[in-house]
């Protein structure tokens, strides 16, 4: 089955390499929620969110900002993961790490979903609506962020410099790598994506803290 998907995640066409990830990204996601909510006790992570002590503004521009630059951090990890590749033979195309690191995030946010383990503690709902909650784009920065880590990933996994064929490791230089007008207006496009979705969260924190 990896094998299958293997082809088209690693495709010189960027949007079947982002249609094929965000079928992973689907079956996974909720694959994962639904697991951790009939198996896994509620509120697991929560007292391991980085974010649980993190007190952000009640400025929403700059609670923001203060969102979107955390999250640029699992950004970084993708990127740092795209540099590396790697393949068994010459017959394959070289798988980019940063794959590895996107699907360990999303399994990450998965089981916070399907423990309710977020870092502002609300009363838990049940599995359906917390999946249908995560299409509410209005409301929920989620997919919005998800999103954007997807598209920049797909759109940097040629940018490989540290490239592993079999047992043969070579280098190339930063100038051989480039991306096309397409993929590169597709990373701006995801940039804004995770911009709204922290605008978004960052909204729904601050209502909830007036209410309260």
């Amino acid at each position: 089955m990896f094998k299958f998907f293997r082809n088209y995640l690693t495709s010189e066409n960027v949007y079947l390499r982002i249609a094929t990830t965000y079928i992973l990204f689907m079956v996974v996601f909720f694959s994962i929620t639904t697991i951790s909510y009939f198996f896994l006790p509620e509120g697991l992570l929560r007292s391991k969110n980085p974010a649980q002590n993190w007190d952000t503004s009640n400025n929403l521009l700059i609670s923001t900002l203060q969102f979107f630059l955390f999250n640029q951090l699992s950004v970084a990890m993708i990127l740092i993961g795209n540099t590396f590749s790697s393949r068994k033979n010459s017959e394959q195309n070289y798988f980019p790490i940063g794959y590895l690191a996107f699907f360990t995030q999303l399994s990450i946010n998965a089981v916070t979903l399907g423990t309710w383990s977020f870092s502002i503690v609300t009363e838990a709902v049940p599995l359906l609506d917390r999946i249908i909650g995560t299409f509410d784009l209005l409301h929920r920065g989620g997919l919005w962020e998800m999103s954007g880590q997807l598209l920049i990933l797909c759109s940097t996994a040629k940018i490989s410099i540290i490239m592993t064929d079999g047992k043969k490791t070579s280098v190339r230089s930063w100038k051989e790598v480039s991306l096309s007008k397409q993929e590169v207006f597709i990373f701006v496009g995801a940039l804004f994506f995770m911009f709204i979705g922290a605008f978004i969260e960052s909204s729904s924190i601050i209502a909830l803290g007036n209410i309260r």
